[in-house]
């Protein structure tokens, strides 16, 4: 990007400005256009399309005076159109001479009595530590405020409370001798001006930054629960961002899944795996309330069995008796039980073993299921079993359709001892 360029687009907005206001405060507006360029378009993190953003970076400009600088750095970004400038400093006009908090986005504070940027920007950076954000703070001053008592109050407080993402700009160039007072005086070592920038860290990589972003972008996104094979291009990255970006690829991935889930490769017909008498020497459940009649498919960590339906199960009589509707609590313990045979299915002796549920979260009911359906259930392990507790994700469909889903925890337990 041409920051050169830039700037001076800058400049002569600022100016322009100023000639439809009859005049204001150009000099400290002209030497900030640079600061202000390069924090814009390089350096802070928003989205002009999202201007409140709570994970946005803050820019605060204490010398609310040269907020002709800001209003062209603001249109610059593309907060506003261009045209709102010509209404500076006008009679009505919300493009106040001293910048009013709200009137436009990216206007965060009420600023033009010196001395106030560095207490707001101070508050705003413990706020965004306590509330989790890794939004950054910029506050820039001039060099004439810095004789104003609550200045050296919060710099102190800043130093105590090490708000490592409050940045704080003087517009007033210093030599290293000066730079070298600052750092005695809040307790630093080390501090030199490179380049302009104050900078009291060794780096341990000439990238440690991006290294830095890299390892956030891979530990937020392991949030999705799934491994990622893909190329991530992170623009501006962020916690907030990531863990949102995160949620996203779940749902998507979740989404998925369902659509996946209907095990395509069972032949309802053929000869199943079990059959009820094998049931029954698995699980301890009796008729009527045993509800898995066939069991086609187990492996380490998934099960297909199916239910048949009929009119007449003793519930029918008086759920719905008009319209009969299978309960939605049955369809759930019918997949409970699917869930139990693989469970016990991986136990040498299962007659000694039980399943007891802990918890059953997520059920969604999609379908009616009615006498003469054909349930299918598939329950699919989400977690490794740990000290006999197991989680699993389980669907039920009817033709192929989607009729309920669910969450499952349960405990294995020796009910029989020999």
């Amino acid at each position: 990007m041409d920051y050169v360029a830039k700037a001076k687009t800058l400049r002569k907005d600022i100016l322009t400005t100023l000639y439809h206001a009859g005049g204001s405060f150009s000099g400290g507006a002209l030497s900030c256009a640079d600061i202000i360029t390069v924090l814009f378009h390089r350096f802070m993190r928003f989205d002009p399309t999202h201007p409140y953003a709570p994970d946005r970076d803050m820019f605060l400009l204490s010398k609310g005076h040269c907020s002709s600088a800001l209003y062209a750095g603001l249109v610059a970004a593309g907060m506003f159109p261009r045209e709102e400038l010509k209404h500076y400093g006008a009679d009505g006009s919300t493009l106040c001479i001293h910048p009013k908090k709200g009137s436009y986005p990216g206007v965060d504070i009420s600023s033009g009595s010196l001395g106030h940027g560095l207490p707001q920007g101070t508050g705003s950076a413990l706020a965004a530590r306590i509330m989790g954000s890794d939004a950054r703070v910029f506050v820039l001053m001039g060099d004439g405020e810095c004789n104003e008592g609550s200045i050296w109050e919060n710099a102190a407080f800043a130093s105590r409370q090490n708000l490592d993402n409050l940045i704080v700009i003087v517009d007033r160039k210093i030599g290293q001798e000066e730079s070298e007072r600052l750092a005695k005086l809040f307790g630093y070592e080390n501090i030199e001006v490179k380049e302009g920038v104050l900078n009291n860290l060794q780096l341990c990589f000439d990238n440690e930054p991006a290294r830095h972003k890299l390892l956030d972008v891979i530990g937020d996104l392991a949030l999705c629960g799934r491994f990622i094979k893909g190329h991530v291009i992170a623009e501006r990255p962020g916690h907030k961002a990531n863990a949102s970006v995160a949620k996203m690829l779940y749902k998507e991935i979740v989404a998925e899944e369902k659509e996946d889930a209907y095990p395509w490769d069972i032949d309802l017909d053929a000869v199943p795996l079990m059959d009820i008498n094998k049931i029954r020497s698995l699980l301890p459940h009796r008729p009527p309330f045993l509800l898995v009649d066939k069991v086609f498919k187990v492996t380490e960590n998934m099960v297909v069995g199916c239910k048949n339906v009929t009119m007449n199960e003793p519930h029918f009589v008086g759920h719905f008796p008009e319209e009969p509707v299978m309960p939605g609590v049955l369809i759930v313990e019918a997949m409970s039980q699917c869930g139990g045979i693989l469970v016990l299915s991986g136990v040498p002796d299962p007659e000694n073993y039980s399943t007891y549920f802990m918890k059953i979260d997520g059920v969604k009911f999609r379908n009616k299921v009615v006498p003469g359906d054909t349930l299918v259930f598939k329950l699919i392990t989400t977690a490794p079993i740990k000290r006999g507790v197991v989680q699993m994700k389980g669907f039920a469909y009817v033709g192929k359709k989607l009729v309920c889903e669910g969450e499952f925890m349960a405990q294995v337990a020796k009910t029989k001892n020999l």
